[in-house]
């Protein structure tokens, strides 16, 4: 298993393997803790997902004060992209689907359910990014590596990433256009469905963009699956909450 589970004033988050990441903490929340009702119960961070917003500030207070965040941060508005800024300050950016920052003590935000959330560090630099089956198919993996290798200056074999829990196979039926937008062997035929294995399709999209593979983490916990943990879009429909994934040094 590539994830741990982290603890702390009754708020529980998945994060890589210790070390991983280097200096750098990476966080997923889970849906518990917090103080939104159903159908958002508990810890939903989704601000447009029709949940009262003074609760999803509360939990947003919840979850900063858990991870013991040094800053605000610095968050996305997603399009299901490929764009990809730099970011220095605390604030709402976009909408785009990645940021990077070489700014120690500035978290990075942005919000999941379903979708998987990518993690990036090579030197100073860190870098989010949020990978649905379209951005990874147009190829918001590799804009992302590529941004960090020119801010960096450093090439993208040196970069590390976690790919955190996000919607598995098994719960992932996809119509036949989404289907021909990958190759045949990141599909798996269940019930006479082609079911995309969106995790490996990340992998391997890091992979093209230089990235070794022993460089690269990848949860197997599916969002759809595993009601207890996690927001599902594809599972709840248009009222799921959603997680927060937080990345700073």
């Amino acid at each position: 298993m590539n994830e741990r589970l982290v603890a702390a004033q009754g708020i529980r988050c998945l994060a890589p393997p210790v070390g991983w990441l280097g200096e750098a903490q990476a966080f997923l929340s889970l849906r518990e803790g917090g103080v939104s009702p159903p159908p958002f119960a508990t810890l939903n961070l989704g601000r447009s997902a029709g949940d009262a917003p003074e609760l999803v500030q509360e939990n947003e207070r919840r979850l900063a004060a858990s991870l013991g965040l040094p800053s605000p941060p610095a968050r996305l508005k997603l399009e299901h992209g490929t764009r990809c800024l730099q970011v220095t300050e605390p604030g709402v950016y976009g909408p785009a689907d990645s940021m990077l920052t070489d700014r120690k003590g500035l978290p990075l935000w942005l919000t999941v359910a379903d979708c998987l959330p990518v993690y990036l560090v090579v030197g100073s630099w860190i870098a989010i990014l949020h990978a649905g089956w379209r951005g990874t198919a147009d190829g918001v993996i590799a804009s992302t590596v590529e941004a960090l290798e020119r801010a960096s200056g450093l090439p993208a074999s040196k970069q590390r990433a976690w790919i955190g829990p996000g919607i598995q196979v098994c719960c992932y039926p996809v119509r036949p256009v989404v289907a021909g937008r990958f190759a045949p062997d990141l599909l798996e035929s269940i019930d006479g469905k082609d079911h995309l294995n969106l995790a490996d399709a990340a992998i391997r999209a890091l992979r093209a963009a230089g990235l070794p593979r022993e460089a690269i983490a990848a949860s197997r916990l599916c969002t759809s699956c595993r009601n207890e943990l996690f927001f599902s879009y594809r599972r709840d429909g248009s009222r799921s909450g959603r997680m927060a994934a937080v990345l700073w040094r």
